[in-house]
Parts: structure tokens; sequence; C-alpha cells
């Protein structure tokens, strides 16, 4: 429930975000800014679209396949949607993910609101949106890609907190 009460702030970021004119902007779409490298991506957040509510930080995060998991990442999405032929082939031309995440830093907790992969031309390749109240939590304690995700985030969320604060005074 308490996540509905986000949903305003958060549809209005990602249509403002996504629903641009490439061709009528003054600056850019995202303000991709590194953040960690796991064992297959680089992943980066946008610095325009970071929220914090409550315990939770809520941002867009970019995940580039490094060059040495690139064919095993495309791999793994070539197989996940081996129903879909089209969708196959597009994967061929996979380069990145862009992923809104829910992330819990006190209890260690991780949901993915949506994510679409584009290929080399940044053209959609496919997408997937979850109702905010439908929301799976993961624990990512232990778990190698999770506890790199989270030390980073957290870091990231202090550091944002921190720079609101500095503001508000």
């Amino acid at each position: 429930m308490k996540k509905l009460l986000y949903l305003p702030i958060i549809i209005l970021t990602f249509l403002i975000t996504c629903n641009s004119n490439p061709s009528q902007e003054k600056e850019p779409k995202y303000l991709w800014q590194y953040l960690t490298t796991t064992l297959w991506y680089d992943v980066y957040y946008d610095y325009k679209s970071i929220g914090i509510y409550d315990n939770e930080i809520v941002l867009f995060l970019k995940y580039v396949p490094l060059e040495s998991a690139k064919d095993k990442v495309i791999s793994m999405r070539k197989r996940a949607n081996v129903d879909d032929p089209d969708l196959v082939k597009k994967y061929e031309n996979f380069a990145y993910s862009i992923q809104i995440h829910f992330w819990d830093c006190e209890n260690k907790l991780n949901a993915i609101w949506a994510f679409e992969d584009y290929d080399k031309d940044d053209n959609l390749i496919t997408y997937l949106y979850t109702e905010l109240d439908s929301l799976v939590y993961f624990n990512v304690e232990g778990d190698l890609y999770g506890e790199t995700m989270l030390k980073a985030i957290c870091k990231l969320k202090a550091e944002e907190e921190n720079r609101r604060k500095s503001k508000d005074k």
C-alpha cells in the first residue's frame, strides 16, 4: 500500500524521462553516472531519477554487459525468449538494459519495477512493467550480485540524503 503513495511521482519521472522527444531536448534524456561493476555488467544510475522514500531508494539503472560476458548475456536472453523467434533475432544486437529498482538498504531487499532491453541502435527490444502493489522483493543478502549492488546503492542513498540535507540548510 505504501508503494501506491509513490506512484504519481514515479510515473511522472518515468513519463518525462522516457517520452521526451530527442530532437527537441536541451539536455540528455538520462544523466548516467557509473555505480559499480558486477560479474557480468557495468552498472550506471540516472542522476536525475533518484527518489528516496522512507527506507527505500528508487532509481533507474543501466546495465551494460562487460565485453567478457556479452555473449553469455545475449545467449541467456535468447534462451529466455525461445518461443518468440522475432525476439530471439532482436537479441542478437542486444546492448543494454534500463531498469527501475526499489532498494531497501536496511532490510537488504530489492524489487524490479520495470525493465527495458535495447539494441546497439537504441531501439527497444522488449519491456516488462510490474504493478506497484504486486512488487516482489528479493533478499539479496549473501548473493554476490546483490551484495555488490546493495553496497553501491546504499552508499549512493547515504550520499544523496546528505546532499539533500545540505541543500535544505
